[in-house]
């Protein structure tokens, strides 16, 4: 401090924040442009979705292929052409293909300690931490803080709900 600031503090560093508030976040939030509050809501959702997708593919994989033999007797009915499946569900071989997947069931219920049923349920759910890795990947991209990024994401869901009610 001398004569030639005039007496106040000047600091070389520039102020992070120039909202007021010396303590992070503190201060007048910022608004964000719209379209930008999209962009980054419509990013998080895609890598959101994908995430999601290879779940279910996972899922698929787990039941399907791994653990029994259902997508083999599935695709021999579906090796029949239409016009010869009614003829099947009169034949031998529909008793013996419908057996056949009763046994998988049963032995699928078994694995799962439930009971047979003939329609499978998966979970459309995103992995645990998915969201986290999400803020944080999309906020690297554009140079935000995950909090950020996590408060538009919020705003762009808040707005697609609106837009569907």
């Amino acid at each position: 401090m001398g004569r030639a600031s005039g007496g106040l503090g000047v600091s070389k560093k520039p102020k992070k924040n120039a909202h007021g508030g010396k303590r992070r976040g503190a201060g007048r939030p910022q608004k964000w442009d719209f379209l930008f509050v999209v962009k980054i809501g419509q990013a998080c959702e895609k890598l959101n979705r994908k995430a999601i997708e290879v779940s279910l593919d996972q899922q698929k994989n787990d039941l399907l292929r791994q653990k029994t033999e259902l997508e083999l007797l599935w695709a021999k009915i579906k090796k029949i052409p239409p016009l010869e499946r009614r003829q099947f569900l009169e034949s031998e071989a529909f008793k013996v293909h419908s057996h056949d997947i009763g046994e998988e069931l049963k032995m699928l219920a078994d694995k799962k300690g439930g009971e047979v049923n003939r329609v499978v349920q998966l979970k459309a759910k995103a992995p645990r931490g998915t969201r986290k890795d999400i803020l944080e990947q999309i906020a690297q991209t554009f140079g935000l803080t995950t909090k950020q990024v996590d408060n538009m994401w919020q705003a762009y869901r808040r707005f697609e709900a609106e837009e569907i009610t």
